[in-house]
Protein backbone atom coordinates (compact mmCIF):
# COMPACT_ATOMS: atom_id res chain seq x y z
CA UNK A 1 0.00 0.00 0.00
CA UNK A 2 2.76 2.46 0.97
CA UNK A 3 4.78 1.75 -2.19
CA UNK A 4 1.87 2.32 -4.55
CA UNK A 5 1.02 5.64 -2.98
CA UNK A 6 4.58 6.88 -3.20
CA UNK A 7 4.95 5.72 -6.79
CA UNK A 8 1.72 7.44 -7.80
CA UNK A 9 2.88 10.63 -6.21
CA UNK A 10 6.26 10.46 -7.97
CA UNK A 11 4.59 10.48 -11.36
CA UNK A 12 3.23 13.98 -10.69
CA UNK A 13 6.09 15.79 -8.97
CA UNK A 14 9.25 15.38 -7.03
CA UNK A 15 8.71 14.09 -3.52
CA UNK A 16 10.07 16.40 -0.82
CA UNK A 17 10.98 15.42 2.75
CA UNK A 18 7.86 17.21 4.00
CA UNK A 19 5.70 15.32 1.52
CA UNK A 20 7.23 12.05 2.64
CA UNK A 21 6.47 12.85 6.32
CA UNK A 22 2.80 13.66 5.64
CA UNK A 23 2.38 10.56 3.47
CA UNK A 24 3.73 8.39 6.28
CA UNK A 25 1.21 9.95 8.68
CA UNK A 26 -1.60 9.25 6.21
CA UNK A 27 -0.55 5.63 5.94
CA UNK A 28 -0.48 5.22 9.75
CA UNK A 29 -3.90 6.85 10.02
CA UNK A 30 -5.33 4.55 7.32
CA UNK A 31 -3.92 1.45 9.03
CA UNK A 32 -5.33 2.56 12.38
CA UNK A 33 -8.74 3.11 10.80
CA UNK A 34 -8.73 -0.38 9.29
CA UNK A 35 -7.78 -1.86 12.69
CA UNK A 36 -10.54 0.11 14.45
CA UNK A 37 -13.15 -1.16 11.98
CA UNK A 38 -11.94 -4.74 12.50
CA UNK A 39 -12.01 -4.34 16.28
CA UNK A 40 -15.52 -2.90 16.14
CA UNK A 41 -16.65 -5.90 14.09
CA UNK A 42 -15.16 -8.35 16.58
CA UNK A 43 -16.72 -6.48 19.48
CA UNK A 44 -20.13 -6.55 17.82
CA UNK A 45 -19.80 -10.27 17.09
CA UNK A 46 -19.23 -10.90 20.81
CA UNK A 47 -22.46 -9.07 21.64
CA UNK A 48 -20.63 -6.38 23.62
CA UNK A 49 -21.68 -2.76 23.32
CA UNK A 50 -18.53 -0.81 22.36
CA UNK A 51 -19.99 2.32 23.93
CA UNK A 52 -19.89 0.79 27.40
CA UNK A 53 -17.70 2.95 29.61
CA UNK A 54 -15.34 1.28 32.07
CA UNK A 55 -16.31 4.05 34.49
CA UNK A 56 -19.67 2.42 35.09
CA UNK A 57 -19.75 0.96 38.61
CA UNK A 58 -19.01 -2.66 39.40
CA UNK A 59 -21.48 -4.62 41.52
CA UNK A 60 -20.65 -7.22 44.18
CA UNK A 61 -23.74 -8.90 45.63
CA UNK A 62 -23.04 -11.04 48.73
CA UNK A 63 -25.77 -13.24 50.19
CA UNK A 64 -25.81 -15.65 53.10
CA UNK A 65 -28.30 -18.48 53.67
CA UNK A 66 -30.77 -18.33 56.60
CA UNK A 67 -29.08 -15.47 58.44
CA UNK A 68 -30.97 -13.53 61.08
CA UNK A 69 -30.76 -9.76 61.04
CA UNK A 70 -29.58 -9.78 64.68
CA UNK A 71 -26.48 -11.84 63.80
CA UNK A 72 -24.81 -8.74 62.37
CA UNK A 73 -24.59 -7.12 65.81
CA UNK A 74 -23.69 -10.12 67.99
CA UNK A 75 -20.61 -9.72 70.17
CA UNK A 76 -18.34 -12.40 71.58
CA UNK A 77 -17.54 -12.74 75.26
CA UNK A 78 -14.60 -10.35 74.91
CA UNK A 79 -16.87 -7.64 73.53
CA UNK A 80 -15.66 -7.89 69.94
CA UNK A 81 -18.09 -8.39 67.08
CA UNK A 82 -18.62 -11.76 65.46
CA UNK A 83 -18.70 -9.96 62.08
CA UNK A 84 -16.30 -6.99 62.45
CA UNK A 85 -15.49 -6.63 58.75
CA UNK A 86 -19.14 -6.45 57.78
CA UNK A 87 -19.66 -3.75 60.39
CA UNK A 88 -16.47 -1.76 59.85
CA UNK A 89 -16.03 -2.07 56.09
CA UNK A 90 -19.63 -2.10 54.87
CA UNK A 91 -21.97 -0.67 57.53
CA UNK A 92 -19.64 2.11 58.75
CA UNK A 93 -18.66 3.02 55.20
CA UNK A 94 -22.14 2.89 53.76
CA UNK A 95 -25.84 2.43 54.44
CA UNK A 96 -27.80 0.19 56.80
CA UNK A 97 -31.40 -0.67 55.94
CA UNK A 98 -33.24 -1.16 59.22
CA UNK A 99 -36.46 -2.41 57.61
CA UNK A 100 -35.31 -4.99 55.08
CA UNK A 101 -37.50 -8.03 54.38
CA UNK A 102 -38.19 -10.92 52.02
CA UNK A 103 -41.61 -11.50 50.52
CA UNK A 104 -41.48 -15.31 50.83
CA UNK A 105 -39.16 -16.64 53.50
CA UNK A 106 -37.80 -19.75 51.80
CA UNK A 107 -34.53 -20.35 49.92
CA UNK A 108 -35.49 -21.02 46.31
CA UNK A 109 -38.53 -18.72 46.05
CA UNK A 110 -36.50 -15.89 47.59
CA UNK A 111 -33.64 -16.43 45.14
CA UNK A 112 -35.93 -16.60 42.11
CA UNK A 113 -37.58 -13.37 43.23
CA UNK A 114 -34.09 -11.85 43.20
CA UNK A 115 -33.40 -13.16 39.69
CA UNK A 116 -36.74 -12.12 38.20
CA UNK A 117 -37.72 -9.05 40.21
CA UNK A 118 -41.14 -10.64 40.65
CA UNK A 119 -43.22 -11.96 43.52
CA UNK A 120 -43.70 -15.71 43.79
CA UNK A 121 -47.32 -15.45 42.64
CA UNK A 122 -46.01 -14.06 39.33
CA UNK A 123 -42.90 -16.18 38.72
CA UNK A 124 -44.81 -19.20 40.22
CA UNK A 125 -41.81 -20.57 42.16
CA UNK A 126 -43.24 -21.25 45.62
CA UNK A 127 -41.16 -24.18 46.86
CA UNK A 128 -37.60 -25.53 47.03
CA UNK A 129 -38.44 -28.69 45.11
CA UNK A 130 -40.63 -30.06 42.35
CA UNK A 131 -43.41 -29.73 41.39
CA UNK A 132 -43.70 -26.13 42.61
CA UNK A 133 -40.11 -24.98 42.78
CA UNK A 134 -36.40 -25.69 42.64
CA UNK A 135 -33.95 -25.36 39.76
CA UNK A 136 -35.71 -28.06 37.73
CA UNK A 137 -38.99 -26.15 37.79
CA UNK A 138 -37.20 -22.96 36.77
CA UNK A 139 -35.79 -24.81 33.75
CA UNK A 140 -39.20 -26.29 32.89
CA UNK A 141 -40.68 -22.79 32.81
CA UNK A 142 -37.75 -21.35 30.85
CA UNK A 143 -37.25 -18.69 33.50
CA UNK A 144 -33.46 -18.97 33.40
CA UNK A 145 -33.41 -17.46 29.90
CA UNK A 146 -34.83 -14.12 31.01
CA UNK A 147 -33.39 -13.13 34.38
CA UNK A 148 -31.13 -10.54 35.99
CA UNK A 149 -27.69 -11.86 34.87
CA UNK A 150 -28.92 -11.99 31.27
CA UNK A 151 -30.10 -8.39 31.43
CA UNK A 152 -26.92 -7.16 33.11
CA UNK A 153 -24.72 -8.98 30.60
CA UNK A 154 -26.68 -7.46 27.73
CA UNK A 155 -25.84 -4.07 29.20
CA UNK A 156 -22.13 -4.83 28.79
CA UNK A 157 -21.20 -6.27 32.18
CA UNK A 158 -18.94 -9.25 32.72
CA UNK A 159 -20.74 -11.65 35.08
CA UNK A 160 -19.72 -14.34 37.55
CA UNK A 161 -21.60 -16.49 40.04
CA UNK A 162 -19.91 -18.13 43.02
CA UNK A 163 -21.58 -20.41 45.60
CA UNK A 164 -25.14 -21.64 46.04
CA UNK A 165 -27.54 -20.92 43.18
CA UNK A 166 -30.96 -22.58 43.36
CA UNK A 167 -32.10 -25.66 45.28
CA UNK A 168 -31.88 -28.89 43.27
CA UNK A 169 -29.22 -27.59 40.88
CA UNK A 170 -27.45 -30.81 39.92
CA UNK A 171 -29.98 -32.93 41.84
CA UNK A 172 -33.00 -34.97 40.78
CA UNK A 173 -33.89 -34.64 37.07
CA UNK A 174 -30.98 -32.22 36.66
CA UNK A 175 -28.40 -34.49 38.33
CA UNK A 176 -26.54 -34.93 35.03
CA UNK A 177 -27.09 -31.37 33.94
CA UNK A 178 -23.72 -29.61 33.93
CA UNK A 179 -24.98 -26.68 31.93
CA UNK A 180 -24.18 -23.13 32.95
CA UNK A 181 -27.39 -21.06 32.99
CA UNK A 182 -27.64 -18.16 30.53
CA UNK A 183 -26.18 -14.82 31.53
CA UNK A 184 -23.09 -16.04 33.36
CA UNK A 185 -19.63 -15.55 31.83
CA UNK A 186 -18.02 -17.51 34.65
CA UNK A 187 -19.56 -20.10 36.91
CA UNK A 188 -18.31 -21.62 40.19
CA UNK A 189 -21.46 -23.03 41.74
CA UNK A 190 -22.30 -25.66 44.35
CA UNK A 191 -23.62 -28.72 42.55
CA UNK A 192 -25.76 -31.64 43.67
CA UNK A 193 -28.70 -29.99 45.40
CA UNK A 194 -29.02 -28.52 48.88
CA UNK A 195 -29.05 -32.04 50.32
CA UNK A 196 -25.38 -32.37 49.34
CA UNK A 197 -23.94 -28.95 50.22
CA UNK A 198 -21.99 -29.82 53.37
CA UNK A 199 -19.13 -27.60 54.44
CA UNK A 200 -16.66 -30.37 53.51
CA UNK A 201 -16.78 -33.14 50.89
CA UNK A 202 -18.95 -31.34 48.31
CA UNK A 203 -19.00 -30.72 44.56
CA UNK A 204 -18.75 -27.55 42.52
CA UNK A 205 -19.58 -26.99 38.86
CA UNK A 206 -16.80 -24.80 37.48
CA UNK A 207 -17.76 -23.61 34.01
CA UNK A 208 -19.39 -26.98 33.20
CA UNK A 209 -16.78 -29.21 34.86
CA UNK A 210 -17.71 -30.97 38.13
CA UNK A 211 -14.99 -30.76 40.78
CA UNK A 212 -14.90 -32.69 44.05
CA UNK A 213 -13.60 -31.05 47.23
CA UNK A 214 -12.35 -32.97 50.24
CA UNK A 215 -12.26 -32.91 54.02
CA UNK A 216 -9.11 -30.96 54.83
CA UNK A 217 -9.13 -27.42 56.27
CA UNK A 218 -8.25 -25.94 52.85
CA UNK A 219 -11.46 -27.53 51.47
CA UNK A 220 -13.70 -25.64 53.90
CA UNK A 221 -16.48 -24.49 51.64
CA UNK A 222 -16.80 -20.84 52.71
CA UNK A 223 -13.07 -20.26 52.23
CA UNK A 224 -13.06 -21.98 48.83
CA UNK A 225 -15.87 -19.70 47.65
CA UNK A 226 -14.07 -16.62 48.97
CA UNK A 227 -10.81 -17.67 47.28
CA UNK A 228 -12.55 -17.94 43.92
CA UNK A 229 -14.25 -14.57 44.30
CA UNK A 230 -10.98 -12.90 45.27
CA UNK A 231 -9.21 -14.38 42.24
CA UNK A 232 -12.01 -13.13 40.01
CA UNK A 233 -11.74 -9.58 41.38
CA UNK A 234 -7.99 -9.58 40.81
CA UNK A 235 -8.54 -10.73 37.24
CA UNK A 236 -10.69 -7.64 36.66
CA UNK A 237 -7.86 -5.22 37.50
CA UNK A 238 -7.21 -4.31 33.88
CA UNK A 239 -10.63 -5.26 32.47
CA UNK A 240 -12.30 -2.74 30.18
CA UNK A 241 -15.81 -3.76 31.18
CA UNK A 242 -17.56 -3.36 34.55
CA UNK A 243 -18.33 -6.59 36.37
CA UNK A 244 -21.20 -8.12 38.32
CA UNK A 245 -20.07 -10.67 40.93
CA UNK A 246 -22.73 -12.62 42.80
CA UNK A 247 -21.31 -14.47 45.81
CA UNK A 248 -23.75 -16.83 47.54
CA UNK A 249 -22.38 -18.26 50.78
CA UNK A 250 -24.05 -21.41 52.14
CA UNK A 251 -23.41 -20.37 55.76
CA UNK A 252 -25.06 -20.26 58.23
CA UNK A 253 -27.39 -22.93 56.78
CA UNK A 254 -27.33 -26.27 58.58
CA UNK A 255 -24.59 -28.50 57.26
CA UNK A 256 -26.37 -31.52 55.85
CA UNK A 257 -23.99 -33.87 57.67
CA UNK A 258 -24.04 -35.20 61.25
CA UNK A 259 -22.56 -32.90 63.87
CA UNK A 260 -21.96 -34.08 67.45
CA UNK A 261 -25.08 -33.57 69.49
CA UNK A 262 -27.08 -31.84 66.75
CA UNK A 263 -27.55 -32.81 63.10
CA UNK A 264 -29.11 -29.46 62.21
CA UNK A 265 -26.17 -27.16 62.85
CA UNK A 266 -23.78 -25.59 60.38
CA UNK A 267 -20.13 -26.56 60.55
CA UNK A 268 -17.73 -23.72 61.44
CA UNK A 269 -14.28 -23.42 59.93
CA UNK A 270 -11.74 -25.42 61.98
CA UNK A 271 -10.06 -22.16 63.07
CA UNK A 272 -13.35 -20.92 64.52
CA UNK A 273 -14.80 -24.13 65.93
CA UNK A 274 -15.45 -23.88 69.65
CA UNK A 275 -14.70 -20.18 69.98
CA UNK A 276 -18.27 -19.52 71.13
CA UNK A 277 -18.73 -22.58 73.34
CA UNK A 278 -19.36 -20.31 76.30
CA UNK A 279 -21.58 -17.86 74.46
CA UNK A 280 -25.09 -17.68 75.91
CA UNK A 281 -27.63 -16.16 73.52
CA UNK A 282 -30.01 -13.47 74.70
CA UNK A 283 -33.33 -14.70 73.41
CA UNK A 284 -36.22 -12.31 72.69
CA UNK A 285 -39.52 -12.37 74.64
CA UNK A 286 -41.04 -14.39 71.78
CA UNK A 287 -38.65 -17.29 72.49
CA UNK A 288 -40.61 -20.35 73.68
CA UNK A 289 -43.67 -18.12 73.88
CA UNK A 290 -45.66 -18.75 77.04
CA UNK A 291 -49.17 -18.15 75.69
CA UNK A 292 -49.95 -18.96 72.05
CA UNK A 293 -53.74 -19.00 72.40
CA UNK A 294 -53.92 -15.92 70.14
CA UNK A 295 -51.99 -17.66 67.37
CA UNK A 296 -53.30 -19.66 64.37
CA UNK A 297 -53.79 -23.41 64.68
CA UNK A 298 -50.36 -24.24 63.23
CA UNK A 299 -48.76 -22.45 66.21
CA UNK A 300 -51.34 -23.33 68.86
CA UNK A 301 -50.56 -27.00 68.36
CA UNK A 302 -46.85 -26.59 69.08
CA UNK A 303 -45.74 -27.76 72.55
CA UNK A 304 -43.45 -25.66 74.70
CA UNK A 305 -39.79 -26.33 74.13
CA UNK A 306 -38.24 -28.56 76.78
CA UNK A 307 -34.75 -28.25 78.22
CA UNK A 308 -33.30 -30.64 75.64
CA UNK A 309 -34.76 -28.66 72.74
CA UNK A 310 -33.50 -25.37 74.17
CA UNK A 311 -30.01 -26.85 74.64
CA UNK A 312 -30.03 -27.96 70.99
CA UNK A 313 -31.12 -24.50 69.83
CA UNK A 314 -28.35 -22.90 71.89
CA UNK A 315 -25.76 -25.26 70.38
CA UNK A 316 -27.06 -24.50 66.89
CA UNK A 317 -27.02 -20.77 67.59
CA UNK A 318 -23.33 -20.93 68.57
CA UNK A 319 -22.45 -22.97 65.49
CA UNK A 320 -24.31 -20.57 63.24
CA UNK A 321 -22.37 -17.60 64.59
CA UNK A 322 -19.06 -19.46 64.33
CA UNK A 323 -19.82 -20.31 60.69
CA UNK A 324 -20.41 -16.62 59.98
CA UNK A 325 -16.91 -15.78 61.16
CA UNK A 326 -15.49 -17.30 57.96
CA UNK A 327 -18.01 -15.29 55.94
CA UNK A 328 -16.79 -12.16 57.69
CA UNK A 329 -13.18 -13.09 56.95
CA UNK A 330 -14.24 -13.40 53.31
CA UNK A 331 -15.82 -9.95 53.28
CA UNK A 332 -12.57 -8.49 54.57
CA UNK A 333 -10.58 -10.26 51.85
CA UNK A 334 -12.98 -9.19 49.10
CA UNK A 335 -12.81 -5.54 50.07
CA UNK A 336 -9.02 -5.75 50.34
CA UNK A 337 -8.85 -7.22 46.83
CA UNK A 338 -11.08 -4.45 45.48
CA UNK A 339 -8.86 -1.86 47.12
CA UNK A 340 -5.64 -3.43 45.82
CA UNK A 341 -6.99 -3.51 42.26
CA UNK A 342 -8.17 0.08 42.44
CA UNK A 343 -11.82 -0.98 42.00
CA UNK A 344 -13.20 -0.31 45.48
CA UNK A 345 -14.22 3.33 44.99
CA UNK A 346 -16.24 2.41 41.90
CA UNK A 347 -17.92 -0.71 43.25
CA UNK A 348 -21.30 -1.14 44.93
CA UNK A 349 -21.22 -3.88 47.58
CA UNK A 350 -24.58 -5.24 48.73
CA UNK A 351 -24.85 -7.70 51.63
CA UNK A 352 -28.02 -9.57 52.61
CA UNK A 353 -29.55 -13.02 53.30
CA UNK A 354 -32.09 -15.07 51.37
CA UNK A 355 -34.40 -15.22 54.42
CA UNK A 356 -34.45 -15.02 58.19
CA UNK A 357 -34.67 -17.97 60.55
CA UNK A 358 -36.73 -19.06 63.54
CA UNK A 359 -34.73 -20.38 66.49
CA UNK A 360 -37.33 -21.06 69.17
CA UNK A 361 -39.43 -17.92 68.69
CA UNK A 362 -43.17 -18.62 69.02
CA UNK A 363 -42.19 -22.23 69.95
CA UNK A 364 -40.81 -22.84 66.45
CA UNK A 365 -37.60 -24.76 67.15
CA UNK A 366 -36.11 -24.15 63.69
CA UNK A 367 -37.28 -23.01 60.29
CA UNK A 368 -38.71 -20.15 58.26
CA UNK A 369 -41.66 -19.59 55.88
CA UNK A 370 -43.68 -17.73 58.52
CA UNK A 371 -45.14 -14.23 58.78
CA UNK A 372 -43.10 -13.42 61.88
CA UNK A 373 -40.30 -10.87 61.99
CA UNK A 374 -37.61 -13.46 62.71
CA UNK A 375 -38.56 -15.22 59.48
CA UNK A 376 -39.07 -12.35 57.02
CA UNK A 377 -36.64 -9.70 58.29
CA UNK A 378 -33.10 -9.89 56.84
CA UNK A 379 -29.90 -7.83 57.04
CA UNK A 380 -29.21 -5.38 54.22
CA UNK A 381 -26.06 -3.28 54.12
CA UNK A 382 -24.61 -1.41 51.16
CA UNK A 383 -21.59 0.71 50.33
CA UNK A 384 -20.50 2.31 47.09
CA UNK A 385 -20.07 5.50 45.07
CA UNK A 386 -22.05 8.42 46.44
CA UNK A 387 -23.30 6.63 49.59
CA UNK A 388 -22.74 8.72 52.70
CA UNK A 389 -21.01 6.70 55.44
CA UNK A 390 -23.21 5.56 58.35
CA UNK A 391 -26.44 6.30 56.50
CA UNK A 392 -29.51 4.73 58.11
CA UNK A 393 -32.47 3.94 55.84
CA UNK A 394 -35.80 3.11 57.47
CA UNK A 395 -37.98 2.63 54.36
CA UNK A 396 -39.61 -0.77 53.77
CA UNK A 397 -37.34 -2.59 51.33
CA UNK A 398 -37.80 -6.19 50.18
CA UNK A 399 -35.96 -8.71 48.03
CA UNK A 400 -38.34 -7.95 45.17
CA UNK A 401 -36.46 -4.61 44.90
CA UNK A 402 -32.98 -6.07 44.36
CA UNK A 403 -33.26 -6.71 40.63
CA UNK A 404 -34.61 -3.23 39.92
CA UNK A 405 -31.83 -1.70 42.02
CA UNK A 406 -29.04 -3.59 40.24
CA UNK A 407 -30.59 -2.76 36.88
CA UNK A 408 -30.63 0.89 37.92
CA UNK A 409 -26.95 0.81 38.87
CA UNK A 410 -25.96 -1.05 35.70
CA UNK A 411 -28.13 0.97 33.32
CA UNK A 412 -29.71 -2.30 32.18
CA UNK A 413 -33.21 -3.05 30.90
CA UNK A 414 -35.37 -5.83 32.42
CA UNK A 415 -36.99 -8.47 30.26
CA UNK A 416 -39.87 -8.92 32.69
CA UNK A 417 -42.29 -6.52 34.43
CA UNK A 418 -40.72 -5.53 37.76
CA UNK A 419 -42.82 -5.92 40.90
CA UNK A 420 -40.13 -4.06 42.85
CA UNK A 421 -38.46 -0.71 42.43
CA UNK A 422 -34.91 0.54 42.70
CA UNK A 423 -34.05 1.67 46.21
CA UNK A 424 -31.27 3.92 44.91
CA UNK A 425 -33.49 7.00 45.53
CA UNK A 426 -33.47 6.01 49.22
CA UNK A 427 -29.71 5.54 49.12
CA UNK A 428 -29.32 9.08 47.81
CA UNK A 429 -31.97 10.54 50.15
CA UNK A 430 -33.18 8.44 53.09
CA UNK A 431 -36.26 10.68 53.41
CA UNK A 432 -37.38 10.13 49.80
CA UNK A 433 -41.00 9.10 49.19
CA UNK A 434 -41.34 5.34 49.41
CA UNK A 435 -43.81 2.47 49.75
CA UNK A 436 -46.09 2.06 52.77
CA UNK A 437 -46.61 -1.71 52.64
CA UNK A 438 -45.56 -4.98 51.04
CA UNK A 439 -46.79 -8.52 50.54
CA UNK A 440 -45.72 -11.60 52.52
CA UNK A 441 -46.51 -14.87 50.75
CA UNK A 442 -46.33 -18.51 51.86
CA UNK A 443 -44.84 -21.53 50.16
CA UNK A 444 -46.96 -24.35 48.76
CA UNK A 445 -48.86 -26.04 51.58
CA UNK A 446 -48.71 -23.16 54.08
CA UNK A 447 -51.71 -21.22 52.73
CA UNK A 448 -51.31 -17.78 54.23
CA UNK A 449 -50.86 -14.27 52.91
CA UNK A 450 -49.98 -11.20 54.91
CA UNK A 451 -49.42 -7.49 54.55
CA UNK A 452 -46.65 -5.68 56.41
CA UNK A 453 -46.90 -1.91 56.81
CA UNK A 454 -44.70 0.47 58.76
CA UNK A 455 -46.86 -0.12 61.82
CA UNK A 456 -48.67 -3.45 61.45
CA UNK A 457 -48.59 -7.02 60.21
CA UNK A 458 -51.93 -8.52 59.24
CA UNK A 459 -52.23 -12.16 58.08
CA UNK A 460 -54.99 -14.37 56.71
CA UNK A 461 -54.89 -18.19 56.67
CA UNK A 462 -56.89 -20.37 54.28
CA UNK A 463 -55.86 -23.94 55.12
CA UNK A 464 -57.95 -25.82 52.57
CA UNK A 465 -57.78 -23.22 49.80
CA UNK A 466 -61.54 -22.78 49.55
CA UNK A 467 -61.45 -18.99 49.84
CA UNK A 468 -62.64 -18.90 53.44
CA UNK A 469 -60.42 -17.22 56.03
CA UNK A 470 -59.74 -19.80 58.74
CA UNK A 471 -57.37 -17.78 60.94
CA UNK A 472 -56.11 -14.23 61.23
CA UNK A 473 -53.33 -12.38 63.00
CA UNK A 474 -52.77 -8.67 63.61
CA UNK A 475 -49.80 -7.13 65.42
CA UNK A 476 -49.14 -3.47 66.18
CA UNK A 477 -45.49 -2.39 66.17
CA UNK A 478 -46.24 1.06 67.55
CA UNK A 479 -48.76 2.32 70.14
CA UNK A 480 -52.00 3.57 68.63
CA UNK A 481 -55.48 4.72 69.64
CA UNK A 482 -56.56 1.13 70.25
CA UNK A 483 -53.56 -0.04 72.25
CA UNK A 484 -51.10 1.95 74.30
CA UNK A 485 -48.43 -0.73 74.14
CA UNK A 486 -46.34 -1.63 71.10
CA UNK A 487 -45.86 -5.31 70.29
CA UNK A 488 -42.57 -5.60 68.34
CA UNK A 489 -42.21 -9.30 69.24
CA UNK A 490 -45.71 -10.25 68.01
CA UNK A 491 -46.86 -11.70 71.31
CA UNK A 492 -50.53 -10.69 71.34
CA UNK A 493 -52.55 -10.77 68.16
CA UNK A 494 -55.25 -8.11 68.04
CA UNK A 495 -57.39 -9.65 65.31
CA UNK A 496 -60.29 -10.11 67.76
CA UNK A 497 -60.01 -6.63 69.23
CA UNK A 498 -63.14 -4.75 68.05
CA UNK A 499 -61.25 -1.46 68.08
CA UNK A 500 -59.23 -2.69 65.10
CA UNK A 501 -62.25 -3.68 63.01
CA UNK A 502 -61.96 -0.77 60.58
CA UNK A 503 -58.20 -1.18 60.22
CA UNK A 504 -58.62 -4.88 59.50
CA UNK A 505 -61.09 -4.08 56.74
CA UNK A 506 -58.61 -1.65 55.18
CA UNK A 507 -55.72 -4.10 55.45
CA UNK A 508 -57.84 -6.93 54.05
CA UNK A 509 -58.73 -4.78 51.04
CA UNK A 510 -55.12 -3.87 50.36
CA UNK A 511 -53.95 -7.47 50.92
CA UNK A 512 -56.49 -8.66 48.37
CA UNK A 513 -54.92 -6.29 45.83
CA UNK A 514 -51.36 -7.30 46.68
CA UNK A 515 -52.04 -11.03 46.32
CA UNK A 516 -52.51 -10.58 42.55
CA UNK A 517 -50.43 -7.44 41.99
CA UNK A 518 -47.99 -7.10 39.11
CA UNK A 519 -45.50 -4.39 38.26
CA UNK A 520 -46.10 -0.94 39.67
CA UNK A 521 -49.37 -1.97 41.39
CA UNK A 522 -47.24 -3.90 43.90
CA UNK A 523 -45.73 -0.73 45.31
CA UNK A 524 -47.97 2.19 44.38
Amino acid sequence: MRKSILQSHKTNKKVTATDEKWMKRAIVFLAASVFAVALFSVTRSQNVDPSVSPARPNIVFIRTDDQNVSDVDIKKGDGTLVMPNLNNLVREKGATFTNSFVSLSLCCPSRVTFLTGQHAHNNTIVSNTLPDGGYNRVVELGLQDNVLPVWVKQAGYHTMHVGKYLNEYGYGPSINDKAVPPGWDQWFTLWGGAQTYPYFDYKINEDGVIKQFGKTPIDYQTDVLTNKAVVYIREQKTASRPFFLMLDYFAPHWGGVPWPGNTKSPVPAPRHSGLLDNYNPTYPPSFNEEDVSDKPEIIKNLPKLDDGAIAGITRSYRDRLESLMAVDDGIGRLISALEQTGKLDNTYIIFTSDNGYELGEHRISKGKDQIYEESVRVPLLMRGPGITPQTVITGLVTNVDYAATILDIAGATPGLPQDGRSFMPLVRDASASWRNDFLIESSSGKSFDAIRTNNYTYAEYDYDGNGTIDDRELYNFVPDQCRSEADPYELESQHNNPCYRKLIQELHSRLTQLKTCSGASCWQ
